[in-house]
């Protein structure tokens, strides 16, 4: 395999780089739009397994799309019965993340989510923390380091028994 160079990270967005003499880019559909990728090609096998609740990448290569790849993130078997239990108890599940809108659908109707925010951008979900602590609330968050930066960003919680740190291969109830 050719070496690679010149990468360059688009934090929520993808990447992109050269591999041998190749430019490649790897990302959701609106980063490869923006680079002048037509991801219209892949649409309906897109939509189809974002319908599924799995996240969609797509390859370019030298500014032509070159495929896709589905990434699942199964839910834990124990997250279901851990937000009934914060149901119960009163508290109000706000599902954030940036993974597409149908995609994040999927899920939170699988977790009977109601409030859910999509496509948000590691930048923006400080902003969101901080709207809803403006509006009285008291935040706590669980998930991966995005989540863990715009808590310590935003000074919301972390969640706890269900939410713990998960490193970074695992994924927290909610």
């Amino acid at each position: 395999m050719p070496s690679a160079s010149e990468f360059r990270a688009y934090p929520g967005r993808g990447s992109s780089g050269r591999v041998g003499n190749h430019d490649v880019a790897i990302g959701n559909a609106r980063f490869l739009d923006e680079r002048g990728v037509d991801t219209r090609p892949l649409a309906a096998r897109s939509d189809e397994l974002r319908r599924e609740g799995k996240t969609v990448v797509f390859l370019a290569e030298d500014g032509a799309l070159a495929g896709l790849f589905a990434i699942s993130d199964p839910i834990k078997p124990t997250t279901p019965a851990a937000l009934h239990e914060l149901r119960a108890g009163g508290v109000r599940v706000v599902m954030l993340t940036g993974d597409n809108r149908t995609t994040a659908a999927a899920v939170a109707r699988e977790l009977e989510i109601e409030d859910v925010r999509a496509e948000v951008l590691p930048e923006e979900k400080a902003d969101i923390v901080a709207g809803l602590q403006s509006d009285g609330r008291v935040v706590a968050m669980a998930g991966d380091g995005d989540q863990r930066r715009a808590r310590a960003r935003a000074g919301a919680r972390s969640a706890s028994p269900w939410a713990r740190e998960p490193t970074s291969r695992s994924r927290a109830p909610a």
